[in-house]
Order: structure tokens, then sequence, then C-alpha cells
């Protein structure tokens, strides 16, 4: 009987051990942070700004124009990339983690940063520049801050878009050939074109997905202007009943390819966004607008750019529900968005 008893504990205290382990079984939280690069005016200029879950902080001061085109988080690092302009002087500017560095190292020419990439302790910074006595826009890579010229300068040239894949880098842009704009994507510095120089014809964004390098952008078709897409080289024309429709941004997650833009009919220009070649209807307040940036994360997908009526307002859509980053009292738009998660 005395045996019995303890193995009858036994038992119960087996299970009562079972049920507080699976009662207290660790969740942990994932923290969203959502990083958007724009610009505010103030004082009649515009502020470069970078809003952190819908907070603002200038990165520059109200008495010089700066914009802020794109950002890229790598770690605790938090990178913009854009452009100050001082008594007519056009700079590409690097911020890390707030702090401005010049990308044209006291050269007089004009310049512009578009996009940014980080690998490591590389810094991948896509743009372009211009003789400061005139002439033709070269596409430039700065990285880690030296300029290398994507193009000769012959012909007007642009790299809107970086992407780090391994140990290479993709831009993306155009070149003229004299006449027509010309589709490009530079791997590690050599040139794909993408369009066949006929058309006028651009790459916007890029991303590379495995072995799959993709591209958006704009081509002319006839008397239309058109958002594409390039996978591999070659092309696809994004449905839309607009007259004219543009592809600004592109994301690939798993067997998903997301592509958003504008899209102009009757006059009014609109936010446009597409899944696997197909328009999907986002939300907006019925004023004009367009997507600019995107990232995707999960399960949710990040949009950002501008809507305007009476005034112009910076926006963040979160699988398809706008959210104002501005109050709509200044100017204001957002260029680029990256998004991290993490567990705390």
């Amino acid at each position: 009987m005395k045996t019995l008893r303890i193995i009858t504990l036994l038992v119960i205290a087996l299970n009562i051990t079972a049920c507080r382990k699976d009662d207290y079984i660790e969740t942990k939280e994932i923290i969203t942070d959502v990083y958007v690069a724009g610009y505010e005016v103030r004082n009649g200029n515009a502020v470069a700004t970078l809003w952190k879950n819908g907070i603002a902080t200038h990165l520059s001061t109200t008495d010089k124009m700066t914009s802020a085109n794109s950002v890229y988080v790598s770690g605790s690092d938090v990178y913009v990339v854009g452009y100050e302009s001082i008594n007519g002087a056009t700079k590409a500017r690097l911020w890390k983690n707030g702090v401005a560095s010049d990308l044209s190292n006291g050269s007089n020419n004009q310049s512009i940063a578009t996009s940014v990439a980080v690998n490591g302790n590389k810094v991948y910074v896509a743009g372009y520049e211009s003789p400061a006595f005139g002439g033709p826009t070269r596409a430039i890579i700065w990285e880690n801050g030296l300029a290398v010229s994507l193009t000769n300068g012959v012909y007007s040239a642009r790299a809107n878009s970086v992407f780090i894949s391994g140990n290479d880098f993709y831009a993306g842009g155009f070149e003229s050939n004299g006449n027509i704009s010309v589709a490009k994507i530079w791997k590690n510095g050599n040139s794909t074109s993408l369009s066949a120089g006929i058309k006028n014809a651009g790459i916007n964004a890029v991303y590379v997905s495995g072995s799959d390098v993709y591209a958006t952008g704009t081509e002319n078709i006839g008397t239309q202007t058109v958002a594409r897409i390039w996978k591999n080289g070659v092309a696809t024309t994004l449905p839309s009943t607009a007259g004219n429709y543009y592809g600004r941004a592109i994301f690939v997650a798993g067997s998903d390819v997301y592509a958003a833009g504008y899209d102009i009919k009757n006059g009014v220009v609109k936010p446009a966004f597409w899944k696997n070649n197909t328009a999907v209807t986002i939300s907006s307040d019925n004023n004009q607008g367009e997507v600019t940036s995107m990232f995707v994360i999960g399960t949710d997908v990040y949009l950002c750019g501008y809507e305007s009526n009476n005034t112009t307002i910076a926006k963040v859509w979160k699988n398809g529900q706008a959210q104002n980053l501005t109050d709509g009292s200044d100017t204001a738009v957002a260029s680029g968005i990256f998004v991290t998660q993490t567990q705390k």
C-alpha cells in the first residue's frame, strides 16, 4: 500500500511538472521598426528627413535645400543618401547615423545620390554627377566614398538604384545613345542594355533574388509610357488602364514579385501597385500621388510615397492601408523605406 501511494504521488508530480513546463513556454516579442527617408519643407527650403516609426528627425538645417532619397539599415547603423544644395551647387550626401559626409570629396561637380546598399563594411551609393561647367551627367557608384564612373560622360546617364548580392553590386538606370535613353543594368561596372535604344526607357529600381536579376522602370511604346519588369533581361509590361504609368520600386519575396509606382489617367496621377503582374488597389484619399519605394518583410508589404491635394503629405502604406507621416501643414515627400524586425 505504501509503495502504491509513493508511485501515485510520483505520477501526480510528473504531471504537474509537465503542465508547468507547457504553461510557461517563453514567447518572444517581435519589434518592427519602419525607417523612411524623404524631405519636409521648412522656411521655404526642403529639409532632408528621416522618419523612424513616424517620428521625424531632420538631417540638415533649414538654411539650405536638402533631400533624402534612400535609406538602408545594417545592424545598429542607419544610412541615408540624397543631396544638399547651397548657392546653386548641388552635392551628393551620405548620412550615417545622422552625421553627414560629402560624397563629392570637394569636387566642383554637381552630384546627387539616389540609392544606398550596405554589405559588411562596404557601403555602395548610386547616383550621378555632371561637370561644374556643364555637360552630360555620368552614372556613378560610390564605394566607401570613392566615386567610380559607370559611363564615360559622352552622353547623359544616371544610376537610380543599387543592390548588393554576395560580392557583386548591381546598379540600374539609363544611358543615352545620343538621342534615346537606353535602360541599363551594371553588374560590377559592366553594363547590359535592357532596351533596344529605339524608344526611351530607363530603370528606376533593381533587385536580385538568387541568380535572378529583376528591374522595374518605364519604356515608351508608341505614344504611351508603360511600367515594365525585366527578369534576367526579359521584359514584361505591367497591366494598367491608365494612359501612362511608371514603375518606381520592386521587391521579391519568395515566389512573389512586387512592383509599385504611379499611373496617369485623365491627367490625374495616382499611386499604383502590382503583385505578380496583377494590379492591386491600395487605399487612397482620392488625391493625386505616387509610390516611390517599397519593402516586404514576413507577410507585410510596406510602401511609401506621397499624396497631394491642397498640400503634399508624406505617406506609408502597410498592406494597403495609408498612414500619414506629416499633417499637411507643409509639403513633404517620402522617397525611400526600410523595415527591420528584431526579437525583444
